[in-house]
């Protein structure tokens, strides 16, 4: 039985002494990267990367689309011009 749970124990947990440094961190995005950025500049009213669409109503933020599931974005282009 000790040895059972010594193995569920390394299984679970990894060889003693091995510090857990949890899950990997997700990289930043870089500041003005992200789709729901592009349009901040004024310069386009809509916009897309192939999986979100989004465009800026009024004075508030973007307004986005939510992505499919299994999508891959693309380039960022402008769709519509102010």
């Amino acid at each position: 039985m000790s040895s059972c749970l010594s193995l569920l124990c390394f299984m679970v947990f990894g060889p003693p002494g091995v510090a857990f440094s949890g899950l990997p961190q997700a990289a930043s995005p870089l500041p003005g990267t992200a789709i729901q950025a592009f349009g901040r500049d004024g310069q386009c009213a809509a916009w897309t990367d192939g999986c979100v669409t989004c465009a800026k109503v009024g004075e508030g933020p973007a307004q986005c689309s939510t992505p499919g599931i299994a999508c891959t974005p693309k380039t960022i282009t402008c769709t519509t011009r102010p």
